[in-house]
């Protein structure tokens, strides 16, 4: 590209543009212990197993009886967990970005100075928090556990941007 600005040099730009695939939510099993009550359970464990008369050799029905008590007073529960989460965004710096989000939403709802002024204080805040986790994990990084290309690259993408880069000379 001929600018001329100058006599024998002339402009090059490069851009690197690079897109990652968004993986799909880990699906992650747990017990909702919300409403649960020791007591509670206790009786109606003890009130099932004297109903059923489980006898020692009867292992699997003592098994059926208890898992069956145990999904009554807390239930299984199913949660989708994102992937694309990077190995230093841990569970404050998570609750912070939520903290964040709903600031932002109330702004957007009630467009005011004071509420922009606490979002954009929680915002500062969380880029402070994440900056200061990326520079610590990659500090504490061990480089002698990485060994192949795979590994490697694995640990250092979340350095790069995702969307792309200008490289000019």
């Amino acid at each position: 590209m001929d600018l001329g600005l100058s006599d024998y040099h002339g402009l090059t730009i490069t851009m690197l543009r690079s897109n990652f695939e968004k993986q799909e939510p880990r699906i992650v099993k747990y017990r909702n212990y919300k409403n649960f009550s020791n007591e509670l359970f206790h009786d109606l464990l003890v009130q099932e197993l004297s109903i059923k008369n489980i006898t020692e050799d009867n292992f699997i029905a003592f098994q059926n009886i208890v898992f069956c008590v145990i999904n009554r007073h807390a239930p299984l529960k199913e949660k989708p967990i994102r992937r694309n989460n990077s190995a230093f965004i841990d569970k404050t710096l998570r609750k912070e970005i939520m903290t964040r989000s709903r600031f932002f939403n109330n702004f957007k709802k009630k467009k005011s100075k004071h509420n922009w002024k606490i979002y954009t204080k929680q915002r500062n805040h969380c880029l402070r928090l994440l900056r200061k986790r990326k520079k610590d994990f990659y500090n504490n990084l061990n480089v002698k556990k990485i060994i192949d290309n795979k590994k490697f690259w694995k640990t250092v993408k979340p350095c790069f941007f995702d969307k792309y880069i200008i490289y000019s000379y």
